[in-house]
């Protein structure tokens, strides 16, 4: 066998068996964390960043992040400044395949007494409505989320909360191709390997995600024993 035909088939070996692929096409992938075999699971979330630019967000788990494109009323929201004025509540996430995630939330008053008129304008403007319990409430989506693997990547404590927000987790079976409840055979329905995070830790402590710095957002949780940030 003459050495252009060898050269030939050691490229199409190393094509098909995925061996050529370059370190920046994962950026150095790691076992994905999330439970395979079961339909849900729980993260523990310890921080909420919003990049400068306003234009992501970013949920901080235990073991992932998720990161998220900010659509124009939530964005409003997380940057008005009587945000302390509510609550985030009921906060839900479904991951379909390669990684993609959508989430569900509801953004709740804490005390409907403390609104001014020009807070009860905003939040109508931003599709507030009143609740059985006289709360004003807004429930919202975030598409088109990425997860990510944590790996090392440790969030500064004065840049977390001071307990964490159990989120539930749940995997979108009809588009991941598997059915839900058994273990996931196809390779392609739930990626078994995640990218590790974009976020680092800058010299000065800034938290940044990719190259634009991110901060945290003062956002009250509402969790099962109370308000909690």
């Amino acid at each position: 066998m003459n050495k252009p035909l060898i050269i030939l088939l050691s490229l199409i070996v190393c094509v098909l068996s995925g061996a050529c692929a370059t370190p920046e096409l994962y950026k150095k992938p790691v076992p994905v964390s999330f439970p395979m075999n079961k339909p849900s699971f729980k993260e523990e979330v310890s921080s909420f960043l919003i990049t400068n630019d306003q234009q992501q967000i970013v949920i901080i788990g235990k073991n992932n992040h998720y990161i998220f494109p900010i659509y124009n009323d939530l964005r409003a929201i997380l940057t008005w400044n009587g945000r302390s004025k509510i609550m985030a509540t009921n906060l839900h996430f479904v991951i379909s395949k390669d990684n993609k995630i959508n989430g569900y939330y509801s953004l709740i008053t804490r005390d409907r007494s403390t609104l001014t008129l020009a807070d009860k304008a905003f939040l109508d403007d931003h599709n507030f409505k009143v609740s059985g319990s006289k709360d004003l409430i807004f429930s919202g989506r975030l598409t088109k989320g990425t997860v990510y693997s944590a790996g090392k990547f440790k969030m500064p404590a004065s840049q977390s909360f001071s307990q964490p927000y159990s989120l539930n987790i749940s995997y979108d079976y009809a588009t991941a191709g598997a059915i839900a409840g058994s273990h996931v055979a196809n390779a392609g329905a739930v990626a078994e390997r995640v990218l590790l995070t974009p976020l680092a830790l800058a010299a000065d402590g800034a938290i940044v995600v990719g190259a634009i710095v991110a901060s945290p957002i003062i956002l009250l949780f509402l969790s099962q024993i109370g308000p909690m940030h």
